[in-house]
């Protein structure tokens, strides 16, 4: 329905707490009226994305469980497989987000091609490179990392329909900075985290917790570099940013945390 089409759009664009809010009104309708349905289902998996962002692991996996569950036994046992995709990736995602790269790679293994005509955009398996990128940087694997990135970003950027997953590209774009940057390729990272940047500025809340995770990795690149006045400003907004949430995933902290550790960026 129309809300909890609102509720996804507002988590994406980093209205965390709104989103919340509104899904918590569509699963208590949904309950009541569609109970086992797949659309309850895709409402429990938005949920758990959303307490996800917030840092809430327990309840988004209890959430995405049940959600994944109801939506097997709700669909057809003939349905294409790769109707599965979203509820793998989100589980990666919660993975990733706790902590636990190597559980998150073999999650991503599950996500299936789909049986469909070759589609103008490859959505699931350019996310499954992202999440993949980022588990390799967890593990410390950058070659790797830099390659999946890299790999999602040529999807994106060479289809038809690239306009319209401008988020996407700016997530592959981070990636592929991070993995520049612990590379030695600093210039690299620059550039792909500008490019970050300004697609979160673009399509993101100003509030969004996305776009200072992008500044955090732009302030510490640019503070490898020397330029420690916009490092200064990036941490600064991204602090700003990071103010307005009371909950945030660690995920989130971790960086700025990091950042604060250089003596460079509060000089």
């Amino acid at each position: 329905g129309i809300r909890a089409y609102c509720a996804r759009a507002w988590l994406a664009e980093g209205r965390i707490e709104e989103a919340m809010a509104l899904n918590v009104k569509v699963l208590e309708s949904n309950r009541r009226n569609y109970p086992a349905s797949a659309v309850l289902a895709a409402n429990l998996r938005d949920q758990s994305a959303t307490y996800a962002a917030l840092g809430r692991d327990r309840q988004a996996g209890e959430l995405l469980d049940e959600g994944f569950a109801m939506w097997k036994a709700a669909t057809s046992a003939g349905m294409d497989p790769a109707q599965n995709n979203r509820f793998v990736l989100q589980h990666a995602r919660l993975q990733l987000s706790m902590g636990k790269p190597q559980d998150a790679f073999q999650t991503l293994l599950q996500v299936a091609p789909s049986r469909a005509a070759a589609p103008p955009i490859r959505v699931d398996e350019s996310t499954s490179l992202i999440l993949r990128s980022e588990a390799d940087l967890q593990m410390g694997k950058v070659n790797e990392a830099e390659l999946a990135a890299r790999q999602a970003l040529e999807n994106i950027q060479g289809s038809t329909l690239r306009d319209r997953y401008q988020s996407l590209e700016a997530e592959a774009l981070l990636r592929l900075g991070e993995a520049q940057r612990r590379g030695n390729d600093a210039n690299g990272a620059r550039a792909s985290l500008e490019q970050a940047l300004a697609l979160r500025l673009s399509n993101e809340d100003p509030g969004s917790p996305w776009l200072a995770e992008v500044e955090l990795a732009l302030a510490a690149t640019l503070t490898d570099a020397g330029d420690k006045a916009r490092a200064r400003d990036l941490l600064a907004s991204a602090k700003s940013i990071y103010a307005r949430h009371v909950e945030l995933a660690a995920g989130f902290r971790k960086p700025l945390q990091a950042l604060e550790r250089q003596p460079d960026s509060r000089r």
